[in-house]
């Protein structure tokens, strides 16, 4: 796991302050998923967010498709002077002079589940300022490892005690975490269960992990790849 802050052309260098900020975050965020995973969860760059000034201005960022994530992945792999497929991270990118731009959301460079790195984008206004910042950094993540949100096999998005839902009782309040925070659901766990690139110990076990009068989703949904530039 890699932080990084995308700076529009057009803004200042983030504070020190950010920085930590965020790295509060993902230990937060690294430690729920042990939580849920048996002691399994992601590990994290021992060394500094990467502050990468972008060569788009914030009003060209703010009008891009696919919410931004294609922009940053694709210059800060090539100031990294890595490609989609040699990646060794999941970048987190906080988006810096663009408002609330990007909306926050996850996703694999390459589909599916243990093919590659991925990406979490967010803005600098909801690290700063979105109380819910945690919680949908935590789904976002979930995102970035492969999974898709539990609309895709039926689940309401706004009632489910799955973290890849949008349930409010499940909102952070800062570093703070929700008295009903999300989990895990079957098909959650199933999915992380194939991500042996970012989990090396958790295995799903449908003895363990599924309730014996639980209907699992028998179509497992996997993310197509994000679309990027060629060299990327």
């Amino acid at each position: 796991m890699r932080p990084v802050f995308y700076v529009a052309k057009d803004a200042s260098m983030p504070p020190p302050a950010e920085e930590k900020l965020l790295d509060a975050h993902l230990n937060m965020a690294r430690d729920r998923y042990a939580q849920l995973l048996y002691g399994d969860t992601f590990q994290l760059s021992d060394k500094k967010a990467i502050v990468f000034q972008s060569s788009y201005y914030s009003s060209e960022l703010e009008a891009s498709g696919d919410n931004g994530q294609a922009e940053a992945a694709n210059e800060v792999l090539k100031a990294l002077n890595r490609t989609r497929w040699n990646a060794p991270f999941v970048f987190v990118v906080i988006f810096v002079g663009t408002h609330d731009f990007p909306r926050p959301m996850g996703h694999t460079f390459n589909g599916g589940f243990s093919n590659g790195g991925g990406i979490v984008v967010d803005s600098e206004d909801d690290l700063m300022q979105a109380p819910n910042f945690e919680s949908n950094l935590q789904r976002s993540l979930g995102q970035a490892f492969g999974l898709s949100t539990v609309d895709v096999y039926g689940y309401d998005m706004d009632d489910s005690p799955s973290i890849m839902s949008n349930d409010i009782t499940h909102e952070s309040e800062g570093l703070k975490p929700s008295g009903n925070p999300g989990i895990f659901i079957p098909e959650d766990l199933r999915g992380l269960g194939l991500n042996t690139w970012a989990f090396t110990k958790f295995k799903y076990d449908h003895t363990r992990d599924k309730p014996v009068t639980y209907k699992i989703h028998q179509e497992l949904i996997v993310q197509d790849a994000l679309k990027l530039s060629p060299e990327g």
